[in-house]
């Protein structure tokens, strides 16, 4: 019996210069720089996606590329339409504009980040002018010194803030003059606070010199981890200061603001799944970020990677979440293949890397070699210590487990019956645990702060114990002890800090304050996601003492408010 096999090649990926050469379009400095759309470099400052390119429109135009007489008049043709002859064309199923993916590792992570944070807030040198230097440092002085009277009052609640009205005086308002929008003593300011951020180990960490030339380039990984996980943590204590009825006009609000907008869009862009209505999040907060842009930084420069974002929703409706499709493996491969011993063999190069990539590829594909690379961990020889639970904390557990099972009897509860369900006393207690296959939590930093996920409900907490207990029904179960972290502005509380609290939402953060004597006891199933946190100094956002400030580690494309506890 015949089969027919056909393979087509469809989509092409990669950084941005590479898709333009490949795919036969013109570079992103031409007057038709962008793939996907009839935009012109001339009207790049207004970020408008022009009318979409026709795939009959691509090939008459490559056909006559292919066809000129004489180099001058390919580069006319090139110059006019933005586009040339390229090999692919050749394959008709194809869509030269449509099958060319954006990668988001180079246009979004490398790209508009690594542009946001350099040359917008400034983190390469810049001189501050006097003025602004001046209403910085008045700021911050103003502020440590209310946090000092606020500590020296009396007050018996572990939370407070100022009811009264925020006003827009100098202190509320940051000028927004020619130049960056951090000044030197801000940049000082983040880097203290950005060292105070605990990230667990399964993300990559920072330099701590960051934004010096001496730290390097980051990689994208890292521009993810900056944006996502550090900057929630740190940006809101920097410009916030009073936290109820925030003055939407003001400076600090549209800069914290610009900020929370490109924190939301990167957890859109990096998210592992998303649903249809998030592509339209991404689109509206992408304006809202580029108009508040305008606003805040005089002077704006806008590059084609800006215009590139705008077509994200398209291509997230289209190809599906974007990091799954980005540059990473590429670069990886390429990474491999830059290890080759190329003396002497510059004849075969071509052959020589097409060969180890697809022998690479090939190998990598296969069961065997992930077992090879796992890390197996050897069992100890020694019995593990058993304990004796402390009364208060047996009681949480005995109730954990009556809440699935209420036949389960206290092991005081004498006489017992013939075959009776007995949670007993002793435990193990562990100092690490591994709740799957990317979630490993500890009893110390950096992997102590998790989110739990206990009847559709978030719990936030520090693991204090890990355990593992006799089940009563057979067999054992891990569950954890943890010191509970209090939300201080879930929605239902109705505060005056809205404006605040959308805020922490567009940052994907959690405002809150850890009780050392809320302890909950929680399965190990149960942990969704670590944390990265900042402990807060005292009066931060109103907070007496022991404040926190944390955000999930996780791939979700926004914060989950609904079910928060």
């Amino acid at each position: 019996m015949r089969r027919f096999v056909q393979v087509k090649l469809l989509a092409v990926t990669g950084d941005i210069p590479a898709n333009h050469k490949v795919a036969g379009f013109a570079s992103h400095s031409a007057t038709c720089f962008c793939i996907w759309c009839d935009a012109k470099l001339e009207n790049l400052a207004l970020l408008q996606v022009g009318a979409e390119k026709k795939k009959a429109d691509i090939f008459r135009i490559s056909d006559l590329s292919k066809n000129a007489k004489c180099v001058n008049q390919e580069d006319k043709i090139l110059q006019e339409h933005g586009i040339r002859y390229s090999e692919l064309n050749r394959l008709e199923y194809r869509h030269p504009s449509s099958h060319v993916v954006l990668g988001v590792m180079h246009n979004w992570l490398k790209g508009v980040l690594q542009h946001h944070f350099r040359y917008r807030w400034g983190f390469k040198y810049c001189p501050p002018t006097p003025s602004r230097k001046r209403k910085n440092d008045n700021s911050r002085s103003s502020r440590a010194s209310t946090r000092r009277n606020l500590s020296a009052a009396e007050s018996d609640s572990a939370f407070h803030y100022d009811q009264s009205p925020s006003t827009e005086d100098d202190d509320d308002n940051i000028p927004l003059e020619e130049g960056h929008l951090f000044t030197q003593g801000d940049i000082e300011l983040f880097r203290k606070y950005a060292l105070d951020v605990v990230l667990p180990s399964t993300i990559d960490s920072l330099p701590v010199n960051l934004g010096e030339a001496k730290a390097g380039k980051l990689k994208a990984s890292q521009w993810y981890t900056l944006f996502a996980y550090v900057v929630p943590l740190v940006i809101l204590d920097i410009f916030l200061d009073k936290i109820n009825n925030i003055d939407k006009d003001s400076n600090r609000f549209k800069t914290v603001l610009n900020s929370g907008l490109l924190v939301q869009c990167t957890h859109l862009v990096s998210a592992s799944s998303f649903k249809s209505h998030h592509t339209t999040r991404f689109g509206i907060n992408y304006q809202k970020y580029c108009s508040t842009s305008a606003e805040i930084f005089p002077g704006l420069k806008i590059l084609p990677n800006h215009h590139y974002a705008l077509h994200i929703p398209q291509q997230m409706m289209r190809w599906g979440p974007l990091i799954g499709i980005s540059e990473f493996s590429g670069e990886r491969l390429v990474g491999y293949l830059q290890k080759i011993n190329t003396n002497n063999n510059i004849l075969e190069m071509h052959g020589t890397m097409m060969k180890r990539g697809c022998q690479m590829q090939r190998l990598m594909m296969k069961e065997e070699v992930d077992e090879l690379v796992t890390v197996v961990e050897v069992p100890s020889k020694r019995n593990p210590r058993r304990i004796n639970l402390e009364n208060s904390i047996y009681d949480k557990l005995l109730e954990l487990f009556q809440s699935e099972d209420s036949t389960i009897r206290h092991y005081l509860n004498l006489p017992h019956p013939l075959q009776a369900k007995i949670l007993h006393l002793d435990a193990i207690p562990l100092v690490t645990w591994e709740c799957s296959d990317d979630i490993r939590i500890s009893v110390k930093p950096p992997n102590n702060c998790v989110v739990a996920k206990v009847d559709g409900k978030s719990h936030y907490g520090f693991v204090k114990e890990i355990y593992s207990v006799n089940d009563p029904r057979g067999g054992s179960k891990v569950v954890v002890l943890l010191n509970k972290i209090t939300n201080l502005f879930p929605k239902r509380l109705g505060l005056r800090t809205s404006n605040f609290r959308h805020l922490l939402y567009l940052h994907k953060a959690i405002v809150g304050n850890i009780d050392i004597k809320e302890q909950k006891i929680v399965q190990s199933n149960t942990i969704d996601s670590l944390a990265a946190y900042r402990k807060l100094a005292p009066y931060t956002f109103g907070i007496k003492s022991d404040g926190i400030i944390l955000t999930p580690i996780s791939r979700t494309p926004i914060l989950d408010i609904i079910g928060d506890s």
